[in-house]
């Protein structure tokens, strides 16, 4: 029968250096990786949460902008004669009732296009000597305004036929209950303030970007969004859902569908921003856990040696 004498033994009961060097290594790969995944599943869940703030507040702007549209067409369909000078008097006398931090219209606030599809009355000029025709091609609404009345249609981002601010133009088809058609009140959505109201929803780290019902840009706080257009159009049509998320060139965004307008909120942060954000997650983590780790291999290599040395 073979026996290992005294000092054999204690060679081959020693722990082996590389083991207890390859389970260190094993270990920070883990905790890296479990810290580098719990990262994500945060940053998924702020993204996801901005997007949603971002969409209420897109859809409560748009609810206010129907509710004061559908305000001044109650006041018209109410009038049994309905002239030029009325129609002013309405325009003219609903504007100071505006909640100030709902401001989002453009300058010229609503206008009415009558059935010949000609604006001819504004808030800000009142009656229009010079009436402006409206076609299909400068308002692409102004054909389905006249079947869906009562409800607020809007188009894609355009200059203000008079202004030329950067709007969002909307119309707001009119009838009578007998079915009648009365005429569209017409309006603007500033671009820039409804994106500065929403800006103030999140830090400067993360973008919020507005797409129409194409999935084109209405407005960007983001540079790289803008060069990436057409990708992100693309990847958000083939993945034909109402929200989820998207990879373009390594740079992760979240897209959510604005509940009863034809928008979409698209919320992404700048991979230099995102490097930098998961540094500081992880970071302070994956050291905490070091130290963790590096206790609790010397207290087994300490309990090893004294068992077998």
């Amino acid at each position: 029968m073979f026996y290992l004498n005294k000092e054999e033994e204690r060679y081959y009961n020693k722990p082996p250096f590389l083991t207890i060097s390859g389970i260190v290594l094993l270990t920070i790969i883990l905790i890296s990786y479990l810290s580098y995944k719990n990262f994500e599943r945060s940053f998924e869940a702020q993204t996801v949460n901005i997007a949603t703030k971002a969409n209420k507040e897109l859809e409560n702007s748009m609810l206010y902008t129907e509710n004061i549209a559908n305000f001044i067409a109650n006041q018209i369909v109410d009038k049994e004669r309905l002239t030029k000078e009325e129609i002013a008097k309405i325009l003219r006398n609903t504007k100071p009732r505006l909640d100030q931090k709902q401001d989002i219209f453009s300058q010229i606030f609503f206008d009415f296009i009558d059935k010949q599809d000609n604006i001819i009355v504004t808030e800000s000029d009142g009656i229009l000597a010079n009436p402006y025709r409206i076609t299909k091609e400068k308002r692409s609404w102004i054909e389905s305004a006249k079947i869906n009345t009562w409800k607020l249609i809007p188009a894609k981002k355009d200059k203000g036929i008079i202004t030329q601010e950067i709007i969002i133009p909307c119309g707001f088809g009119i009838s009578r209950k007998n079915g009648e058609f009365v005429g569209i009140i017409t309006g603007g959505i500033n671009v820039d303030k409804l994106q500065e109201k929403l800006k103030a929803l999140t830090t400067s780290s993360y973008n919020i970007t507005i797409l129409d019902y194409e999935n084109h840009i209405i407005s960007t706080s983001d540079s790289y969004v803008t060069k990436q257009e057409n990708k992100i159009k693309k990847e958000i049509e083939a993945s034909n859902y109402n929200s989820g998320f998207i990879n373009i060139e390594g740079n992760k965004f979240y897209y959510q569908k604005t509940e009863g307008y034809e928008f979409k909120i698209l919320v992404g942060i700048e991979e230099q921003n995102y490097n930098k954000k998961l540094l500081q997650y992880s970071l302070p983590e994956i050291i905490d856990n070091l130290y963790l780790t590096a206790f609790l291999v010397i207290l087994i290599y300490l309990i090893v040696r004294i068992l077998f040395l």
